[in-house]
């Protein structure tokens, strides 16, 4: 993966959004439940997962 791509993911919205919510549910991790805790970190984790491979399928098919 090219510096261009890393630099495409790395600035897209919905991942500085998602990295977001992972910062405050870290910051507030001891006053979850770590059901509620690992539940959130698993959704967030899947969302940025999806939205990377979303990224990577466009920057294959503008190359």
């Amino acid at each position: 993966m090219s510096r261009k791509n890393l630099d495409i993911i790395n600035n897209d919205r919905k991942i500085i959004e998602l990295r977001m919510e992972s910062e405050d549910l870290i910051n507030r991790r001891d006053s979850l439940n770590q059901d509620i805790f690992e539940k959130e970190a698993v959704r967030i984790k899947t969302e940025i997962d999806n939205r990377i491979s979303e990224l990577y399928r466009d920057m294959e098919k503008q190359s």
